[in-house]
């Protein structure tokens, strides 16, 4: 709806100059315009009519109603024989279009805007709404403050399976370790581990009770296999988000199986092979382990050791290192973990 626009010269006097009424209607009819091409009319119209029937009708007389009456007459608009009528009439119009204008215009865009953002919206899969609905923030910081660990992981050991042999072997097999934190750097450890390889051996003509192609001895390379049970202590040092680095001193027993490949040989011409006997005798192992954290319970553990073992007349020393999976669990109390 358009507000119907009253020239200015139409609402002037008789010759005498601009009524004052006249100009202050005049004057609101211009601003009406320039709020309705900024859009911004809709609010501020909505508090016009009265104010138009407080300000347009201030000190009028009844000579004046007439003269714009006569006026409005002229242009083609109906007004009543009472006095006062015809301003009131135009300004009840002017007021009235101007609502019903500005506020069909401000309202019609947010309409449409609202049935498009309706039309055009989608629902999320299921998916998505699960992940929305999820834990939203960064991992939790590893604080070792953990109780028990448990380890699991790979193992390789250099050996040697007899006294006189002139080369060593090469075992490989699996470790668990387990550790329980009595403070943040102090430890107790088990270990057990499994080794197994083949050796060579020392030449031995007879002293296999069969024979065949290759002859009575044992010119293969038996199987040999340990099973190793450990105690000691760990020792927690450098550490941080990322890594940590443990200290370790482990020592115990290992009972080795050299004649799993022997069951031909009789027990007096074993050592002609040149492989110890079956036996258990003491074992130990000192080293340090590299603990790559994932999470706070999680980390990857790469671990080398020195191994000591006496299965022959005296001590010798092997290399060994290990890879696997650490897992964190069971938290220390806050208030006893502080003490220590």
């Amino acid at each position: 709806m358009e507000v119907p626009v009253i020239p200015i010269s139409s609402l002037r006097g008789d010759g005498y100059g601009p009524a004052p009424s006249n100009l202050r209607l005049s004057s609101l009819v211009l601003q009406i315009q320039k709020r309705e091409a900024r859009g911004d009319a809709a609010e501020w119209g909505r508090t016009l009519y009265p104010w138009i029937l407080n300000k347009s009708f201030a000190g009028r007389t009844r000579d004046t109603d007439s003269e714009t009456d006569l006026r409005l007459k002229t242009m083609g608009w109906k007004t009543a024989q009472t006095a006062g009528s015809g301003v009131r009439a135009m300004a009840g119009v002017l007021a009235l279009g101007f609502l019903a204008a500005v506020t069909s215009q401000a309202q019609t865009p947010q309409t449409s805007t609202s049935a498009d953002a309706a039309s055009t919206q989608t629902p999320l899969p299921a998916s998505t709404r699960t992940t929305l609905l999820g834990k939203i923030g960064p991992a939790a910081p590893v604080t070792y403050d953990n109780r028990y660990e448990l380890y699991g992981g790979i193992n390789f050991m250099n050996f040697q399976a007899g006294q006189n042999l002139p080369k060593r072997m090469n075992m490989g097999g699996g470790e668990i370790l387990g550790t329980y934190w009595f403070n943040k750097h102090i430890g107790a450890a088990a270990n057990y581990r499994f080794e197994a390889g083949t050796t060579p051996v020392l030449a031995n003509a007879a002293t296999s009770t069969v024979t065949n192609a290759n002859g009575s001895g044992i010119n293969n390379r038996p199987l040999v296999y340990m099973n190793i049970g450990m105690l000691g202590v760990q020792y927690r040092g450098p550490k941080n988000q990322y890594v940590a680095v443990d200290y370790h001193a482990y020592a115990g027993v290992a009972s080795g199986i050299f004649s799993y490949s022997l069951k031909d040989v009789p027990a007096s011409r074993i050592h002609l092979v040149g492989l110890y006997g079956d036996s258990v005798k003491p074992i130990a192992a000192v080293g340090a382990s590299l603990d790559f954290n994932q999470s706070k319970k999680w980390a990857i553990r790469l671990s080398p050791d020195l191994i000591f073992e006496h299965f022959g007349s005296e001590t010798r020393e092997f290399f060994a290192i290990s890879g696997g999976v650490v897992y964190r669990f069971n938290k220390k109390d806050t208030k006893t973990a502080a003490k220590k």
